[in-house]
This record gives structure tokens, C-alpha cells and sequence, in this order.
């Protein structure tokens, strides 16, 4: 209500008044509402990757066949490197045809028009390549007791001059970890780690191995460990007490307390118990092991 005495066209100017109040308001606050709103991040769009098994039967035809290699006018004495054994196709990047990760053109059998845009290592170009499908590559795998650079690589393998097929091969060539059918021997990653002058990536074993004991304050790791091709392969270099006879039988935690190897004395009262009073603790003094425990000299 307005008094009777205003005239009645105030109550336009009032109208007006306050909707230029409420559009003035809103512009105001506005900004402010969307600043402190939550950001929503859009969901990233992967780049369309093209399934090409299809269009690599011409590739297949040529690379297969050293003789229609040497036809096509490759070097004799790259035929081996180029010759992809059939069965590699089973693998799951085979699967995944060549085209797919090579790029050129599968479907043709012009040699030239063929290697048109050929990619030959894609892991060169990981970030473009090999991410596209491999976004989460974790950094430890404790299943296989092994740590690798995976974050180090991705992050800063191009300025570092390091591609996936350094350490993985050519996947889908016969080479594929994914299958585990071929693993990776560890002197590949000391000729590589040689090469780069890593000193310290090369004297500590935690680099690479995740232990399934820590011995770090007793000993060290190639104490017991003397392969570089199986590291589960055990031969000690040095053991305090001889491993002869039954000795040699026994696993290390037989006697020793996993997983640190603590609580053993190298005494022979440590694992056995004296059936005699007389003598010292020191059952060597008469028992050889080598000999047998009951054979007394």
C-alpha cells in the first residue's frame, strides 16, 4: 500500500526501481558465485585410435615372407630384422595389427605407397603412442618383486633420450611382457644403466628389487643373490657356517628368521639339541657335518 496522496504512477518508478535493484544485484554477485563454485573439469577426450588388424593384411603378406621381402628390394641383410614370425600376432599388441601402431598404409601393395608415414619405432613418440592406451603404468609391481622408472620415464624420457622399447623391445615382435612368456633378463638393464654412467642405479639392488626380506643392515643383496638373469637363483658367496652335507639341504629359513635373518648365532645348539652333557658347544669338535650329524670323529 502507498499513501493515498502519492499519485498513482509512483508505483511504476517504484517497479522499475527494484527490478534495476535485482538486475544490478544479480551482475554483482554473479562473478562472485562462480568464483566460488566448484571448478568442473572437463572429461579429456583420447585422440581416436584406429583398428587396423584389418588393414595390415599386406603388411603381413611381405613381412612374413622373407622371400617376399627380398622382392620388394629389401636388404639382404635385413631380412632377419624385418622377418615378424606369425605367431607374434597372438600376443596383445599383435592383436592390434600393424597399421595400428605403425601407421602407413596396410592395404595396399605398393612397397612405396605402403611405408607412406610409417612410424618404425612408435615408442619414440611414447607420450603420442604408447600413453594413448598405457595412461596407468605404476611404478612397483610387488607380484614380481620389482620396482621400474615408469614416472621417471614418462615424465622425462624425451629429454633423457629414453623410449619404452629401451626396456620392453619390440613389443608385439615376439618380445611381449604383457604375456609374460618373455621377460626382460636383468643385463639388458645393466648394459643400459653402463652405458648412461648410473653408478648408483647399478650398486643398489632396492633400486630395481623389492625384497621379500630385509637384510640391508646384515648384508647385501648379492651376498646370496649372484645371478643377473634369475634372481631367485640363490649361491652364497660367503656363509659363516660350512654348507656341507645336511647343511646344504636345508632353505635359509630353516634356520634363519625371515625376514631379516635375525636370531641365529651360527652355533649348533642354535638348530639342535645337545643329547649329551659332556663337551663344549662347539658339536664340531667332533661331528662333521660333511660326514653326517651322528658320525663322531
Amino acid at each position: 500500500m502507498i499513501p493515498s496522496r502519492w499519485p498513482r504512477w509512483t508505483v511504476i518508478l517504484i517497479g522499475l526501481a527494484l527490478a534495476v535493484a535485482a538486475i544490478v544485484t544479480v551482475l554483482v554477485l554473479e562473478p562472485a558465485a562462480q568464483a566460488m563454485a566448484p571448478k568442473v573439469e572437463p572429461t579429456p577426450t583420447l585422440p581416436l585410435l584406429a583398428y587396423a588388424l584389418p588393414l595390415s593384411k599386406n603388411c603381413q603378406n611381405c613381412h612374413f615372407d622373407q622371400a617376399a621381402l627380398a622382392n620388394a628390394g629389401a636388404d639382404k641383410g635385413e631380412l632377419d630384422r624385418l622377418t615378424i614370425e606369425p605367431e607374434s600376432l597372438w600376443t596383445p599388441h599383435g592383436r592390434l595389427g600393424c597399421v595400428t601402431c605403425h601407421r602407413g598404409t596396410g592395404d595396399t601393395e605398393d612397397v612405396d605407397a605402403a611405408h607412406v608415414g610409417l612410424i618404425a619405432d612408435p615408442s619414440l613418440r611414447f607420450s603420442e603412442e604408447c600413453l594413448l592406451c598405457h595412461r596407468t603404468m605404476p611404478d612397483e609391481f610387488p607380484q614380481d618383486q620389482l620396482r621400474t622408472p615408469h614416472g621417471r620415464a614418462v615424465a622425462h624420457g624425451a629429454e633423457m633420450n629414453v623410449a619404452c622399447s629401451d626396456c620392453h623391445g619390440g613389443v608385439g615382435h615376439g618380445f611381449d611382457p604383457v604375456t609374460g612368456e618373455v621377460i626382460c633378463p636383468m643385463s639388458v638393464c645393466l648394459d643400459c644403466h653402463r652405458a648412461r654412467q648410473l653408478d648408483s642405479e647399478l650398486s643398489d639392488c632396492s633400486n630395481c628389487h623389492i625384497g621379500p626380506h630385509d637384510v640391508a643392515a646384515a648384508m647385501e643383496c648379492n651376498a646370496c643373490h649372484q645371478s643377473t638373469e634369475v634372481w631367485q637363483e640363490v649361491e652364497l658367496a660367503v656363509h659363516p657356517v660350512e654348507l656341507v652335507g645336511k647343511h646344504a639341504e636345508v632353505q635359509c629359513f630353516d634356520c634363519h628368521q625371515e625376514p631379516n635373518f635375525k636370531g641365529i648365532q651360527y652355533t649348533c645348539s642354535n638348530c639342535h639339541q645337545r643329547p649329551h652333557d659332556f663337551g663344549s658347544d662347539d658339536c664340531t669338535e667332533c661331528h662333521s657335518p660333511a660326514a653326517g650329524w651322528k658320525a663322531a670323529g
